[in-house]
Parts: C-alpha cells; sequence; structure tokens
C-alpha cells in the first residue's frame, strides 16, 4: 500500500502461524475459523490486524509495558523459540486472565432486529464482578433457518476506558441483511 508501508505486509503475515500465537490465538494455524473464506489464516485481514495492533499498544502503554516489535530476517531459530516459548506463556496467563473477567460479564436486553437495509444487536454488558474490566468485545453471529452462518460481526463495548464493578454499557452491531437472516446467537468474542 503506497504510504502505508507498515500495512505491507499485512495479508501476508496474518498467514503465519507465529504471529497467531504472538496475537495470542488458540487456534494459531486458523482451523477453527468460523467462515469458509478465513479457514488456515491466523490472522484477520490488514484493516483489522492494523486496529488489533493498535489497541494492544495503547493496552500495553497504558498499563506500563513496553513493546517491542521484532523483525528477524536471518534464522535465528533458538532465539525464535525461546521467543515464542515466552511469548505462549504470557498468551496463556492472558487468556485465563481473560476468562476470569468474561466470567463476571453478563448480557441484558439482547435483541436482534432488521431495519431497513440492516440488521441490529442491541444490548448492555454488565460487569458482576469486583474488578474492572477492559477490551471488551461482543461478536454476533448471523444465521439462516438451518443455522448456517452467514456473517458475522463483532464490536468493542468498553475499551481503555474499562467496564467497572457494577457498571452497565450499551452496544449496538450494524450489519448489512441478508434477508436469508433468520436468527443469530452472540457471545463474549477474544480480542
Amino acid at each position: 500500500m503506497l504510504g502505508y508501508e507498515d500495512l505491507n505486509d499485512h495479508d501476508h503475515l496474518r498467514l503465519d502461524p507465529i504471529h497467531g500465537l504472538i496475537a495470542g490465538k488458540s487456534d494459531p494455524l486458523g482451523q477453527d475459523r468460523i467462515l469458509e473464506r478465513d479457514k488456515g489464516k491466523a490472522l484477520a485481514a490488514h484493516s483489522t490486524l492494523n486496529r488489533s495492533i493498535i489497541a494492544m499498544a495503547k493496552h500495553h502503554v497504558a498499563s506500563g509495558v513496553i513493546m517491542m516489535i521484532l523483525v528477524l530476517t536471518a534464522p535465528p531459530i533458538c532465539i525464535l523459540g525461546v521467543f515464542a516459548a515466552a511469548v505462549s506463556k504470557g498468551v496463556q496467563q492472558a487468556e485465563q486472565d481473560k476468562r476470569a473477567k468474561i466470567a463476571n460479564l453478563v448480557f441484558e436486553d439482547v435483541s436482534g432486529s432488521p431495519d431497513g437495509s440492516y440488521m441490529y444487536l442491541k444490548g448492555r454488558v454488565r460487569n458482576n464482578g469486583t474488578t474492572s474490566a477492559d477490551f471488551v468485545k461482543v461478536e454476533v453471529i448471523w444465521l439462516d433457518q438451518q443455522g448456517t452462518i452467514l456473517d458475522t460481526d463483532e464490536t468493542f463495548v468498553v475499551g481503555l476506558e474499562k467496564l467497572e464493578p457494577d457498571a452497565a454499557e450499551s452496544f449496538e452491531i450494524m450489519t448489512p441483511a441478508n434477508p436469508k437472516m433468520a436468527r443469530y446467537s452472540y457471545k463474549f468474542a477474544s480480542n
């Protein structure tokens, strides 16, 4: 992309399982992706990947963590292995922390409805825990009558601003309508 050198290789890097591991994906090979077109791709496309990197950088900077992005051009396999092992342990801890935060979050007043050429999922997320939750993301999965996935979409309910204990925050997801959309499911999505 002319003028966006940092995005030039995102579509290629999204196929790399090491980047999936670094990003904390539980399926770095991309075999469990929902949509068929995304199978085998560890990460999302460049636009989503860019938003994720920015969000991750903001989160780590706000947490006082220094981020380093390494570009390895030679084959220092042992260094990469040590780095991947350290990242893996950090990812496991982050996944445990994330599951603990999500366990205390509940959905309230969720409804899905068409409006013009869009389908809307609206509702609230409440934090019933004792600690604040940040980067809370909701995913909607739109299905046809047979349960075939037609589309997915997601939104952050909160980011850095955090959802404090006993607080609730509204969300709305707007997805282009498909006449076959008959039902939906929703869940907390991993970041």
